[in-house]
């Protein structure tokens, strides 16, 4: 079994439990405390989709705990500590999981993590305590790579990602996806340019061919007489290097 299976399948537990029977706000609460501490629950959004976890949030006596879930699917220690107003102690093992879960949210695109970056973002001191939180992810399959207690070091070669938040997290890719859109479309337009600055620089650089010469008649239809080359492929003689002109424009174009 994979991991994203595995931690689906201990998810999917406490959301049975759920929909077992008619579950009333204090059930819910409880089923929401054991899952919050439960080893190898690290997935809590379809939880928070709930329709009876969603009637937390409407009623002030329980909107804290709906806030709570929601830190665990999305959030990090940091986040949870910003809320000051919530008057919920978190029990020792709750209060790893988010760790945890705020270790996986730094892990995000990194393959080296310091001791450093992680123990002030989690309000650790003790190294030791460090270690045994990363061993457990490691250990469940959460994290692979390698931790060196000489170099005070966590060295990632794939970490699980977070559960994505639909309001924040799909506009920053919705945003990555037109930037993307809108650099293949000059892509696309400076190549259809560039081949024709191409047959430009062959028509003018090529030796003469008879006039009855069926590829000389397709160069001069595909180019305008009076094209003129651009400054980049002035001056330049042989066919490679005017390529490699078109090359590097390309690549700038690419280059963020």
């Amino acid at each position: 079994m994979d991991i994203f299976t595995q931690l689906e399948s201990h998810a999917r537990i406490y959301l049975d439990q759920l929909e077992a029977k008619p579950t009333d706000a204090a059930r819910t609460l409880a089923i929401i405390q054991r899952v919050l501490a439960a080893p190898g629950v690290y997935l809590f959004a379809e939880l928070l989709r709930h329709p009876t976890v969603q009637l937390l949030a409407d009623d002030p006596e329980t909107q804290a705990y709906h806030r709570l879930l929601t830190t665990f699917a999305f959030g990090t220690w940091r986040e949870w500590k910003a809320e000051s107003d919530l008057k919920i102690t978190l029990s020792p093992q709750q209060e790893a999981k988010l760790k945890q879960l705020s270790i996986l949210s730094i892990a995000e695109g990194q393959q080296t993590l310091l001791f450093t970056d992680l123990m002030g973002p989690l309000d650790i001191e003790d190294s030791d305590h460090l270690e045994n939180l990363l061993t457990d992810l490691i250990y469940q399959g959460i994290i692979k790579g390698k931790l060196s207690q000489s170099q005070r070091t966590l060295y990632i070669d794939f970490a699980v990602s977070r559960e994505v938040v639909i309001d924040r997290d799909l506009t920053g890719i919705s945003q990555a996806i037109e930037e993307w859109s809108s650099t293949t479309k000059n892509l696309v337009n400076e190549l259809e340019r560039s081949i024709v600055d191409l047959d430009a620089w062959r028509t003018h650089n090529q030796p003469k061919k008879p006039a009855n010469d069926p590829a000389d008649v397709l160069a001069l239809d595909t180019v305008d007489e009076g094209y003129k080359l651009p400054q980049d492929l002035q001056g330049v003689q042989d066919e490679e290097h005017a390529s490699l002109q078109i090359l590097h424009r390309l690549v700038a174009l690419a280059t963020p």
